[in-house]
C-alpha cells in the first residue's frame, strides 16, 4: 500500500508539473500575442497561433541541436521575426492572408536549418572518424598513462587520456597560466584536473541539455577532496579544453550523455 501511494503521488506530482508548464506556455504566448495585435492591429487569435507555432519550431530546432534554454529563447525570437516580419511582406507581395504568408517563411526556414544542422553533425563526425588515438605527436602525455591494456580501453580511459591531452596542450601554450612547471608537473596537473571534470559529468543527469564543465564546479569538486583549488586561469583554461573536446568530439561527448565510461571501446 505505501508503494502504490507513493507511485500515485510520483505521478500525479508529474503530471501537475507538466500541466503548470502547459498553462505557463499558453499564458506567456497568450499575453505576447495580445501586445503584438495591441502595436499592430492585427488578430488575437492569429497572432496567438503563429506565435506558438514559432516556439514549437524554436523548441524543435534547440533539441536538434542539443542547445539551453537561451538557444531556445534566440531560436525563439529568429522564428518570430522570420513569421511576422516576413508574413507581413508576403501578405503585400501575394495577398496571401497574413496567418498563411507567415507560415511559409517558418516553414522554409525550419527545412533550412533542420538540414543545416544535421549537416553540422555530420561535419563533426567526419572530422573525429577514425582519428581518436591516432594522433600520438600530438599528445605530450603518453598513452601508457591511461591505457596500456586492450582491457583498460574503456570509455573513461579514452576520454581521460583525449581531454588531459588537451588541457595540457593549452597550459604549455600559455607560459602566463603554466609559470615555473616544468613538463611533468604539467601533465600530473592536467590529469588532475580532468578527473576532476570526469566526477562533474559522471553526476549529471541523463537529460542534461550541454555535457558541460564550469570553473566553480571544478572548485566544488576540489573543496571536497580536501584540495586547494587552483588559480583561476588554470581552471579557466582547464573549462576551455574540457567544453571545447565535448562540443567538436562527439564520441566523447557519447561516453558522457550516454554513460560509456566503463564500456570496453575498439579503436
Amino acid at each position: 500500500m505505501p508503494k502504490n501511494m507513493s507511485f500515485t503521488k510520483g505521478l500525479l506530482a508529474i503530471i501537475g508539473i507538466h500541466l503548470v508548464g502547459v498553462l505557463l506556455v499558453l499564458g506567456v504566448t497568450l499575453g505576447l500575442s495580445w501586445v503584438i495585435t495591441r502595436l499592430t492591429g492585427l488578430l488575437w487569435s492569429e497572432t496567438a497561433v503563429l506565435l506558438l507555432i514559432c516556439l514549437v519550431w524554436a523548441i524543435a530546432l534547440q533539441k536538434i541541436f542539443t542547445g539551453g534554454f537561451g538557444v531556445m529563447l534566440f531560436l525563439w525570437a529568429i522564428s518570430t521575426l522570420l513569421g511576422f516580419g516576413g508574413g507581413w511582406l508576403l501578405s503585400r507581395w501575394l495577398s496571401f492572408p497574413f496567418f498563411h504568408a507567415g507560415l511559409l517563411p517558418v516553414g522554409a526556414a525550419f527545412a533550412f536549418m533542420y538540414y543545416f544542422f544535421a549537416d553540422f553533425k555530420e561535419v563533426r563526425e567526419g572530422i573525429e572518424e577514425g582519428d581518436w588515438l591516432d594522433d600520438e605527436d600530438e599528445m605530450p602525455i603518453p598513452r601508457s598513462r591511461f591505457i596500456r591494456t586492450e582491457s583498460e580501453q574503456t570509455g573513461e580511459a579514452i576520454f581521460r587520456y583525449i581531454v588531459a591531452n588537451a588541457i595540457c596542450r593549452r597550459i604549455n601554450a600559455a607560459p602566463e597560466v603554466r609559470g615555473s612547471m616544468d613538463g611533468t608537473e604539467v601533465q600530473e596537473l592536467s590529469i588532475r584536473l580532468t578527473d576532476a571534470a570526469v566526477s562533474i559529468l559522471r553526476r549529471k543527469p541523463v537529460h542534461t541539455q550541454r555535457y558541460q564543465v564550469t570553473v566553480s564546479g571544478l572548485r566544488k569538486v576540489f573543496d571536497k577532496m580536501g584540495q586547494q583549488p587552483y588559480d583561476a586561469d588554470i581552471l579557466e583554461v582547464a573549462v576551455s579544453a574540457v567544453n571545447t573536446e565535448l562540443m567538436l568530439d562527439m564520441e566523447l561527448e557519447d561516453i558522457a550523455r550516454n554513460r560509456r565510461w566503463s564500456t570496453r571501446l575498439m579503436e
